[in-house]
Order: C-alpha cells, then sequence, then structure tokens
C-alpha cells in the first residue's frame, strides 16, 4: 500500500480517489478526473534498510476510463527486496458504479537464493449509492499466484471491503476491513478533517497489527505534499511523505 493519505488513515485505501488508486485500487482510479503524478517514501520502524518508496501515475481516457501505472519498492538492503511493477485501468460505469482491473508484476529477490517473478492480478467495485456515501470491494491476487513449484507455495488472496461517509463538507469517516487468507482479520478506520481547501488533517488506527496514524497534507497550485507518521505499538515510529501533482488544479 503506497501513498501517505492512506497511511494517515489507518491502511484505508480503497476508496481513496488519487493517484495512489494506480497501486492501491484500480476502482477508485475510475473516479479520477485529472492526470495525477505521484512520488512517496517511508522508513520503516525508522530503519533504512526497511525503507519503502513508490512512483505512480494516473492518466484519464476521457469516457474510455483511466489508465494506472506504477512502482513500488521495498528494503534497499541486499539481503532483500522486492519491486511491484503495476498497470491499472479504472472506469466508472454509471454515476453510481466503478470497476477496475490491475496487473502487477512482483520480482522478489533474496539473497543467497536468488530472485523470482511473479504475476498477479487484482479486481475492484465500488458502489456510489449517494453523493456523501461510498462502498467498496477489493480482491488481491484471486487467483492464488505460485511462489515455487516446491509444495505448491502461493501467494495469499486478500479480501477488502470498505465504506466511506461523508459527515460534513470537511469531515469524512472511512472503514476498512482486510482478510489475508491464514491470517487474522484487520479493522482499519481513519477521520479527515479539512478546515479549508488547501488543508487536510488524517487520523487512523487499524489492528493486526495495531498501528495509529497521523497526517498533514497541504496543496498548493496543483502540488500537495503529505506527510504522515505510523507508531507501531512495539517497533515504534514509521515516518513518511508523499508529493502528488494534479494537473489543472488550484
Amino acid at each position: 500500500m503506497a501513498g501517505g493519505r492512506a497511511q494517515s488513515l489507518g491502511g484505508c485505501s480503497i476508496l481513496l480517489e488519487d493517484v495512489w488508486a494506480s497501486t492501491n485500487t484500480p476502482a477508485a482510479l475510475g473516479q479520477v478526473k485529472n492526470f495525477r503524478a505521484g512520488v512517496w517514501t517511508e522508513r520503516r520502524f525508522n530503519v533504512r534498510e526497511l525503507s519503502n518508496g513508490a512512483l505512480a501515475f494516473a492518466i484519464p481516457l476521457g469516457k474510455s476510463g483511466v489508465l494506472g501505472a506504477g512502482l513500488y519498492q521495498f528494503g534497499i538492503s541486499k539481503y532483500y527486496t522486492q519491486q511491484n511493477i503495476t498497470l491499472s485501468y479504472g472506469l466508472k460505469l454509471s454515476k453510481q458504479i466503478s470497476a477496475g482491473v490491475g496487473m502487477h508484476v512482483l520480482h522478489t529477490k533474496i539473497d543467497y537464493y536468488g530472485s523470482q517473478i511473479t504475476g498477479i492480478g487484482e479486481l475492484g467495485f465500488n458502489y456510489y449509492p449517494t453523493q456523501t456515501l461510498a462502498v467498496g470491494l477489493n480482491i488481491w491476487n484471486p487467483a492464488p499466484a505460485k511462489i515455487i513449484s516446491y509444495q505448491d507455495e502461493r501467494l495469499p488472496t486478500i479480501l477488502r471491503a470498505s465504506a466511506k461517509k461523508d459527515i460534513s463538507k470537511n469531515v469524512i469517516l472511512i472503514t476498512e476491513v482486510s482478510q489475508q487468507l491464514n491470517k487474522p482479520l484487520s479493522l482499519r478506520g481513519g477521520v479527515e478533517y479539512v478546515p479549508t481547501k488547501n488543508v487536510e488533517l488524517q487520523l487512523g488506527v487499524r489492528t493486526n497489527p495495531m498501528v495509529y496514524s497521523f497526517g498533514l497534507g497541504v496543496i498548493y497550485q496543483g502540488v500537495k505534499l503529505h506527510i504522515g507518521f505510523g507508531v507501531y505499538e512495539v517497533l515504534g515510529a514509521s515516518p513518511d511523505v508523499s508529493l502528488e501533482y494534479i494537473k489543472d488544479q488550484k
């Protein structure tokens, strides 16, 4: 999961209509109206070797939908690194429904063991029953991709469901549940307060693992700077920063 806003909202991402929909949730990509480009980095547990980074693009194609592309990297150590190259597509099917598909090429490298390339699919569906309410469903790796032939080891399927409610013009509540097969359910929630059109504040929390998060975003002349922190109950803080360009937005 990439992008500072999603991290600060407790990991709730599948209903966020920003450039990071390209890598996080293809259905929300269908709601993007302007060309966007973004860069994000996180220093996990404040350890250099566990740093994350990502680039993402969202390219509207008119009535034909929105094309997304992204590159995500975890780790800068020679012992373990992982890259995820994403190509995604989102389409607004009606005023109330959007859907999307994504393809991921996952490259994992482990020192002494070599590297492995795996192809992964993703599906997403979002429903907007009113202007202030949205619900979404995302399925990552619906057909479990094989990692290695030994014991038929495969990557797990991850199911996520989310709901978002605009309490007012300035306050948004969002919740999400994430279920990775053979893992405990992760509950997530966040609140966003937008005091002015150029400033946004987020608070969030998620379980398994327990993480408290907060962030601040500032938008000026189509450029959005976001700074956030995720505080893990055991391992400490993970600061992150992202920069997003939104064409034709003042």
